[in-house]
């Protein structure tokens, strides 16, 4: 079903995956604060995780 919130695409489960390692690493070991809009690694980390997102999905509908 749609909008489900589950996955059964490996990539984009794998996606996940690393974002959650990123953060709890970014987190932990330099102190990244997720929830202010100062930090822009965060912010970049964010936009690539999306982008990539989109293009796996995109990919996976057209072909």
């Amino acid at each position: 079903m749609p909008g489900a919130g589950r996955s059964e695409s490996t990539a984009m489960q794998y996606i996940g995956a690393a974002v959650f390692l990123v953060a709890v690493v970014g987190w932990l070991l330099f102190g990244w604060d997720f929830q202010s809009s100062d930090g822009s690694i965060p912010l970049v980390i964010a936009a690539v995780c999306v982008l990539l997102a989109v293009s796996v999905t995109a990919y996976n509908r057209l072909t």
